[in-house]
Order: C-alpha cells, then structure tokens, then sequence
C-alpha cells in the first residue's frame, strides 16, 4: 500500500537492498509486483560480497542476473561503516556478469537517476 501511494504522489520508488529483506528471500514473486507498479531496485555491495550472509548474495545475483536490478550502490553509513568504496563491486559485475552490466548498473543508471531521465525498461525474467 505505501508503494501504491508513493506512486500516486508522482514518485518512482527506488528500493534499497531488496535482497536483504526477508519477504523477498522467501517469497521472490513480490519483486515482479513491484517491478509491474514501476519500482527501481538498488542492489547493495555488501550483498554482491557476501557480507549480509549467503541468502542476501544469491538473491542480489539473481536480481541482477533476472534484469530487475536497476543499480548497485554502497548503502554507505559513514567513511568507516559501510563506507561509499565501489571499485570491488565494480570488478566483481565485471567479472560475474559484464562489463557492460558494470556500466549499466554502476554508472549509466545512477548519472539517469541524478539526470532525472528516464531509466530504460527491460524485460526482467519473472519469478515464478
């Protein structure tokens, strides 16, 4: 419901670390709704490195591997927890997936996002 209404006020909601949340682990079909209203995903770093444990990590891959991931960012608290370092996220897209999908999630889309342009559909492969 605050989803719907944050749509409603004329916002596009960009949910940060869906991965890490327990109703997204157990039940993945909730992203392809939200996905449908028109969210944005933000995956988090530490999630790409393991560092909020193993459910967290297989959920960011597949959302990035899915199409649903619009963007992977630090969730940085401060300069000394979770700190706003990316090059080892960078490398590891690079790596795991492309370096275009490095690009895309790490550079193109956040510089849309600050832009205020509009981030360019995909067609995410469905949990089912």
């Amino acid at each position: 419901q605050i989803l719907s209404d944050v749509i409603r006020a004329g916002y596009r909601p960009l949910i940060a670390h869906p991965e890490r949340y327990g109703c997204v682990q157990e039940d993945p079909e909730c992203i392809n709704q939200w996905y449908q209203m028109g969210c944005l995903f933000q995956i988090n770093r530490g999630s790409l490195l393991g560092r909020f444990g193993r459910a967290a990590q297989d959920m960011a891959f597949s959302l990035i591997d899915r199409g649903f991931a619009t963007v992977v960012a630090s969730d940085a608290h401060s300069g000394r927890m979770r700190t706003p370092w990316l090059l080892d996220a960078y490398e590891l897209l690079e790596h795991e997936f492309s370096p275009r999908a490095a690009r895309h999630l790490m550079r193109d889309n956040p510089q849309r996002i600050l832009n205020n342009e509009r981030i360019l559909p995909v067609k995410p492969a469905w949990f089912e």
